[in-house]
C-alpha cells in the first residue's frame, strides 16, 4: 500500500505540535515535537526501522547486523548540516518495500539537493541510492553515506574485505579502540562481510572509494564505514551543478548452524547485579559556569547539597585575566566546601613559576592538575615534566577533546600521575538514540585507556552532552549557540546521566566532572533565567532533571557501586548504589514508551523498600523544591516495576 507525504510524519518529514502538547515535550526530551516513531520495513529475512531519513538497527534473527546507515553533509569544518526533508513515499508489502524522498541541506553557502531511493526485496537485501546536486560552490569534508557496524556483533570478530583493486583478504575488527584512520587494513574497500549471529551480512559501495573509522575515539559505540578517504585534501570544492551519486547494499544469508553454536550466546532478559564486584564510588564534581557569574547563596546551597568532590576551572595562562579567574575559582570552592580541579592551559614553561605562586594563595584544596598545551592534541613531554616538578598535587596527561588525540599521541605511563579525557555522545549525530547508543562508547574510553596506560588511573573531565566550543562560521544572534543541548534540561537527560554514571563508574574512572554548576550547561538553570527562552525553555532558579540523579548519589560518595547488567541498555539504564545498610536503585526509562523492569533480590528480605518517581508530572514540583523530592518516598509494591516514559526511579532498600 502507498503512504502519502503526512504520513511521514511519524519520520521527521514536515511534523509540527501543538503549543498544549510543547511543554511536556520539552520536559520529557528537549523538543517541543514528540519523540518520533520508527517505522519498520522487511525484507525477507531482514528487518530495519525507518527514523529521521535514517535507517536503523537491521536485525536478522534477533541478531544485529548494521547498526545505522544515513547520508551526511558536513562542512568544512566538520559541522553537519541538517536535511529537510519532503516527499515521503513509502510502499510496503510483507516481505518487501520501496521508499522515496528528497532531501534539502541548506547553510550559509551550502546548498546541497539530494533524491533517495530505498528497496528492501524477500531475498534479504536492501539497495539504498543517494542521487545529489550541488546547487551552489562550497567547501566540504563529508557528503554521502556512513554506515555503522554494531560492537556487540563486529568487535574482535573477523571479516572479509574487498579492496577497490579487487583483491580480497581476511582482516579483524579492533577489540581495543584503534588509533589509526582508518583502520588498519579496512580502507580503499568497495565490499565487506562478517557474521551476525547465524547469518553472514555482506555489504557493498558504489560511487567512491570506502574506509572505515574505530568510532569509539569520539565515544559512539560502533565502527563506521564512509566514503572519501581521508588521504585526500580536506576540505574539498564542490562546484555548483556536481553531481554525487552513491548506492549501498546490504545483503544476508544463512551460515552453517553448527558452525554458529559456539560463537551464539543467548543474551539475558532481565537485569542483573553482580554483588561480589563492588568497585569504590568515583570522586565527582561540576566545572565553573561559562557564564561567568558567582553564585548565588540560594544555588550555593543547591548545589553544596549533591557533595561535589570538586570543582573544575579552565586557566588559559595566555590570558591575562587567568590569574582572577583562577582566584574566582578558589572562592567559590570554599563556598562548596570542595577542592579544585585545574585544567592548566600552557603554551610554555615560563608561566609555572607564576601559577605555583597564584596556587599557593588558595584558599581551598587542590584536587589535580589537567596539563594541557594550547594548540597541541597532547601536552608534549618536555613541558609536562617541567609542570609535574613544580605543580602543587597530582598532575595529569591528556586531552581537552576527544579520545582519538589522546589515543595517537600516548604519554609513557611513569610521565603522569594520571591519564585523562573529555567526553561527549556526539560527535557526529544529535538524535535521542544516538546519546543513548553511546554511552556504551565511554566504557569503552576507560577500558582502553587503562589498559594501554596501566597502572596510571582514569580522569573524565569534562563529560557533557555537546562539544564545548564551536569551530567554523559563528552562528547568528539569537541561535541557540552549539554548546548548549536543549536536553540539559530534560528527562531525558536525567537518564542519560544515570547511564553515563553506570558507564565511566562500572569501567573504573577514579573521579568523573559533569557540566556545569549553573546555567543552560549546568544541573540547575541560574535565578536570571534563560538567554533565549524560547529554544531553552527553563525556570529561573530551577534544578535540572539531572540534579535529581546526582542528589541522589551524594550520600553514597563514601559507598561502592555495584555493577549492573542492562537487557536493554536503550530502554533502560540503571545504577545500583551501596553504603553500609542502604541499597539505592537509580532506573531511568530512557525511550519514549513505557518500560517494565524485574528488581532482582529486593523483596523478601525483610527490607523497607520505597520509591520516588521522577517523571512528567511530578517533575515541575521537584525541580522548584528538590529537598521535598529527595524525601517524598512510598512503599514500593512487590512485583516487576513499571517506567513511565523518560521516568527515572529512584527505589531504596534498608536493612533493619
Amino acid at each position: 500500500m502507498l503512504f502519502p507525504l503526512a504520513a511521514g510524519r511519524g519520520m521527521g518529514f514536515d511534523r509540527g505540535m501543538t503549543d498544549a502538547s510543547a511543554q511536556i515535550n520539552w520536559l520529557n526530551h528537549g523538543q517541543a515535537v514528540p519523540a518520533q516513531s520508527p517505522m519498520t520495513l522487511v525484507a525477507g529475512p531482514l528487518r530495519v526501522d525507518l527514523i529521521e531519513g535514517e535507517l536503523r538497527y537491521f536485525t536478522v534473527e534477533g541478531a544485529e547486523a548494521v547498526r545505522r546507515i544515513y547520508a551526511a553533509v558536513r562542512d568544512g569544518s566538520w559541522n553537519t548540516v541538517p536535511a529537510k526533508r519532503s516527499g515521503l513515499e513509502v510502499e510496503r508489502g510483507e516481505d518487501s518495500f520501496t521508499v522515496k524522498w528528497r532531501s534539502e541541506h541548506v547553510d550559509g553557502d551550502i546548498d546541497f539537493v539530494w533524491d533517495s531511493r530505498i528497496t528492501g526485496t524477500p531475498d534479504g537485501c536492501i539497495r539504498w541510492e543517494f542521487d545529489g546536486t550541488a546547487r551552489s560552490a562550497f567547501a566540504k569534508n563529508r557528503v554521502g553515506f556512513c554506515i555503522l557496524h554494531p560492537l556487540d556483533t563486529c568487535m574482535g570478530q573477523p571479516c572479509e574485505v574487498e579492496y577497490v583493486s579487487g583483491d580480497i583478504a581476511d582482516r579483524n575488527f579492533p577489540t581495543l579502540i584503534d588509533p589509526f584512520q582508518p583502520v588498519r587494513g579496512l580502507h580503499d574497500y568497495r565490499r565487506l562481510k562478517h557474521a551476525a549471529g547465524a547469518w553472514d551480512v555482506e555489504l557493498e559501495w558504489e560511487g567512491d572509494a570506502f574506509e572505515m573509522e574505530d568510532q569509539r575515539n569520539w565515544t559512539d559505540a560502533s565502527f563506521k564505514t564512509y566514503s572519501t578517504p581521508q588521504r585526500l585534501p580536506l576540505p574539498a570544492r564542490f562546484r555548483a551543478g556536481q553531481r554525487v551519486r552513491q548506492v549501498v547494499t546490504i545483503r544476508v544469508t544463512p551460515r552453517s548452524r553448527e558452525e554458529e553454536k559456539a560463537r551464539t550466546a543467548t543474551p539475558s532478559a532481565s537485569l542483573t547485579v553482580d554483588e561480589n564486584a563492588a568497585l569504590p564510588f568515583p570522586k565527582t564534581g561540576l566545572g565553573m559556569p561559562t557564564h561567568g557569574n558567582m553564585l548565588s547563596e540560594h544555588e550555593i546551597a543547591l548545589v553544596k547539597a549533591l557533595h561535589p568532590s570538586h570543582l573544575r576551572v579552565d586557566v588559559k595562562t595566555f590570558h591575562p585575566e587567568w590569574p582572577a579567574i583562577l582566584a574566582q575559582a578558589g572562592r567559590e570552592a570554599v563556598r562548596l566546601d570542595c577542592a579544585l580541579e585545574i585544567a592548566l592551559h600552557l603554551t610554555h614553561a615560563d608561566a609555572l613559576a607564576a601559577v605555583v605562586a597564584a596556587a599557593a594563595e588558595l584558599p581551598c584544596p587542590i584536587a589535580r592538575w589537567l596539563v594541557l598545551e594550547e594548540g597541541k592534541p597532547v601536552v608534549n613531554p618536555g613541558l609536562l615534566k617541567a609542570a609535574r616538578a613544580v605543580l602543587p598535587g597530582p598532575a595529569g596527561a591528556g586531552t581537552d577533546i576527544d579520545f582519538f588525540p589522546l589515543n595517537n599521541n600516548r604519554p609513557a605511563p611513569d610521565s603522569a600521575d594520571f591519564i585523562f579525557c573529555s567526553l561527549r555522545p556526539q560527535a557526529h549525530a544529535f538524535d535521542d538514540a544516538t546519546i543513548i547508543e553511546n554511552l556504551v562508547g565511554q566504557e569503552h574510553v576507560v577500558i582502553t585507556s587503562r589498559r594501554i596506560f596501566n597502572p596510571l588511573p582514569f580522569v573524565a573531565s569534562p563529560v557533557t552532552l555537546r562539544r564545548r566550543w564551536h569551530k567554523g562560521v559563528p552562528r547568528p544572534a539569537g541561535e541557540l549557540p552549539p554548546m548548549v543541548d536543549p536536553r540539559q534540561l530534560s528527562l531525558l537527560g536525567a537518564g542519560w546521566l544515570t547511564g553515563s554514571l553506570r558507564a565511566l563508574a562500572q569501567s573504573g574512572a577514579v573521579s568523573i566532572t559533569w557540566f556545569e554548576t549553573t546555567g543552560w550547561r549546568g544541573v540547575m538553570e541560574t535565578e536570571q533565567g534563560s538567554p533565549l527562552p524560547d529554544q531553552f525553555p527553563s525556570e529561573p532558579g530551577a534544578v535540572f532533571p539531572m540534579y535529581h540523579v546526582l542528589l541522589a548519589t551524594a550520600r553514597f560518595q563514601e559507598g561502592e557501586i555495584l555493577p549492573v547488567s542492562l537487557p536493554n541498555p536503550l530502554e533502560v539504564q540503571a545504577v545500583v548504589l551501596r553504603h553500609q545498610n542502604h541499597r539505592r536503585w537509580i532506573l531511568s526509562n530512557v525511550s519514549a514508551l513505557p518500560r517494565t523492569v524485574e528488581l532482582p533480590g529486593i523483596f523478601g528480605t525483610g527490607a523497607t523498600v520505597t520509591i520516588r518517581r521522577l517523571n512528567a508530572e511530578s517533575a515541575p514540583a521537584a525541580a522548584q523544591d528538590p529537598t521535598a523530592f529527595l524525601t517524598a518516598a512510598h512503599p514500593l509494591p512487590d512485583g516487576p516495576l513499571t517506567l513511565a516514559p523518560y521516568e527515572t526511579a529512584f527505589v531504596d532498600v534498608i536493612q533493619s
